[in-house]
C-alpha cells in the first residue's frame, strides 16, 4: 500500500468515493463527518508513504445515508468541485469541496411537510439533474434550481399495487453509453431499468438476488450491469441486451447487511471487490460465460483486518483504494465472573463463522477503520493491456504487513510487488479535527 488513513475513522465504519478526476477521495463515516483526502503528488514514491490527514472535513447533523461527486468535477476548475450528501431529516446539501461551505440545498418534503432524506442519490451523466431514491419513488431535481421544485416519478402505481418496482430505491446508476438508460435497485430484491427521457420502467430484474440491492454499476461500454445485494455471497452480471437470466456471478464473502462496494476499471475488463473477511479480490470480466469461479478470480490478498467496505480503481493511474470498518456491538459476558477462562477462548481470539460454516481469517472482534491506497504493478500501458494479473501470483504476507507477489511467471511483475502496502495513520486527533471544522 502506498498511503492511507486510519485514526480519523476510529470506530466509525468509513466508506468512500473517488472523485471523477482521481485527485481526491471523499469519505463518509459513522461520526457524521464527510472528509476529503487528496492523492499525494509523490504517491508512487515508496519512501514517501506517511500518515495523511484530510484536507477538509464537513459535519452533518445526523446520519449520512449517501453522498456523490459532481460527474464533471475537475480540481483545476473550483466551480466544478462540489458534492452532494443525503442526511436523515435534512435536505440534500451541496457542499463546496474547497471551502467546505454549503452552496445550496434541495428539499424532499413528505405529505406531513417534514424533510425526508433520500436513501440514494446521484447525478445524471451531464450533471444537470439530481436523482433521489425514496420509498416507491424517484424524485428528480434540476441542479440549477435549488429548493423544493422537482419531478416525482412513482415506481409503482399505488402502495397496494403489485405492478412496477416496489420498496425503497437503495441505489441508482446511469448507463455511460448515453442511451438515456438508468438502473434503480430496491430493497425489495429487484432492479428496474428506466428511460431517462420519460422515466418509464423498461424492464424489471428479479432473478438471483438474495437480499435488497445495495449497488449497481454499468460496464464502460454500457452492455453489462453488475449488482450486489445484502447478505449475498455473489456479485451478479447482467447482459442488458438479454435480461432473461443472470449472465454469470462472482463470489465474495458477504453475509452482512452492510454495503460492500465494488468497482470496474476504465477498460471494463477487471472488477475489484472487498469482502467481509478483509480480503480484496480482482476478477477478469473478459472470460467466457462458461469460465468457473476459480478461473475468473485472478488475485486475492488480505487488505484489511476488518470488513473491506469499499474498493475502487484510479481512472488513469495503476492505483487501487480500499477502506474498511463496520459497526461493533459488545455483548455482555454470560460466563460467571468467578470462573477463570482460558485466554484462547476470549472474544478477541474467537474466529467468525459464516452461514455456510466457513471460518473467517479475522477474529470476531477485529477492528480496522482505515483508508488505504495500493500501488498496482507495471506502468499504465501494461495496466490497460491486460497483463497486470496474468502469471498466477501466489501471495504471502510481507514484513510491513503488505502483500508480496511470489512465483510470478510474467517477467515485468518481478520488478514490482503485486501490491505494496504502507499503512497511513492520521496525525491530528479526532477531537482536534472537530474543533477545526
Amino acid at each position: 500500500m502506498v498511503t492511507g488513513a486510519s485514526n480519523p475513522f476510529l470506530g466509525r465504519r468509513p466508506i468512500f468515493l473517488r472523485s471523477p478526476d482521481g485527485t481526491c477521495i471523499l469519505t463518509n463515516s459513522n461520526d457524521n463527518l464527510l472528509r476529503i483526502f487528496e492523492l499525494p503528488s509523490n504517491v508512487f514514491d515508496a519512501s514517501a508513504g506517511k500518515d495523511k490527514s484530510p484536507v477538509l472535513a464537513v459535519r452533518e447533523g445526523e446520519s449520512i445515508y449517501d453522498c456523490c461527486w459532481y460527474p464533471a468535477m475537475n480540481s483545476q476548475d473550483p466551480a466544478s468541485c462540489f458534492f452532494l450528501s443525503s442526511t436523515r431529516d435534512h435536505p440534500v446539501h451541496m457542499w463546496d469541496a474547497f471551502t467546505g461551505k454549503s452552496r445550496c440545498s434541495y428539499s424532499v418534503i413528505n405529505h406531513r411537510e417534514m424533510f425526508v432524506a433520500p436513501n440514494s442519490l446521484t447525478f445524471n451523466l451531464d450533471g444537470t439533474k439530481i436523482y433521489c431514491g425514496l420509498n416507491n419513488m424517484i424524485q428528480i431535481f434540476d441542479t440549477n434550481r435549488p429548493g423544493s421544485d422537482s419531478t416525482l416519478r412513482p415506481t409503482t402505481p399505488t402502495k397496494r399495487s403489485k405492478e412496477g418496482q416496489k420498496g425503497v430505491i437503495s441505489c441508482l446508476a446511469f448507463n455511460p453509453d448515453r442511451s438515456g438508460l438508468y438502473a434503480a435497485g430496491s430493497y425489495s430484491k429487484s432492479i428496474g431499468l428506466y428511460d431517462e427521457t420519460n422515466n418509464e420502467l423498461c424492464c424489471l430484474l428479479t432473478e438471483g438476488m438474495v437480499g435488497g440491492v445495495t449497488q449497481l454499476h454499468f460496464s464502460p461500454d454500457g452492455q453489462y450491469l453488475y449488482s450486489a445485494s445484502r447478505k449475498d455471497h455473489k456479485l451478479l452480471c447482467w447482459d442488458i441486451r438479454n435480461t432473461q437470466k443472470v449472465l454469470f456471478h462472482m463470489h465474495r464473502t458477504g453475509n452482512t447487511n452492510q454495503r460492500l462496494a465494488f468497482d470496474v476499471d476504465a477498460t471494463g475488463r477487471y472488477l475489484v471487490t472487498g469482502d467481509q473477511d478483509g480480503r480484496t479480490s480482482v476478477y477478469d470480466l473478459a472470460r467466457t460465460e462458461e469460465t468457473t469461479r476459480e478461473e475468473r478470480c485472478l488475485y486475492t490478498f488480505q487488505a484489511h483486518d476488518d470488513t473491506t467496505a469499499t474498493t475502487t480503481f484510479h481512472p488513469s493511474y495503476p492505483l487501487l483504494a480500499s477502506c474498511s470498518g463496520q459497526r461493533k456491538y459488545t455483548l455482555p459476558d454470560e460466563s460467571d465472573s468467578d470462573t477463570e477462562t482460558d485466554s484462547d477462548d476470549s472474544d478477541d481470539s474467537r474466529m467468525r463463522e459464516d452461514d455456510r460454516g466457513a471460518v473467517s481469517p479475522l477474529p470476531a472482534m477485529s477492528t480496522d477503520n482505515s483508508l488505504k491506497i495500493w500501488r498496482l504493478p507495471g506502468g499504465y500501458a501494461w495496466y490497460v493491456d491486460g497483463y497486470r494479473w496474468d502469471g498466477g501470483a501466489t501471495e504471502t504476507a510481507g514484513e510491513d504487513g503488505g502483500v508480496e507477489a511470489v512465483d510470478m511467471e510474467v517477467s515485468a511483475v518481478l520488478e514490482v510487488a503485486a501490491v505494496q502496502a504502507i499503512v497511513m495513520t492520521e496525525i491530528v486527533q479526532a477531537q482536534e479535527l472537530v474543533e477545526q471544522v
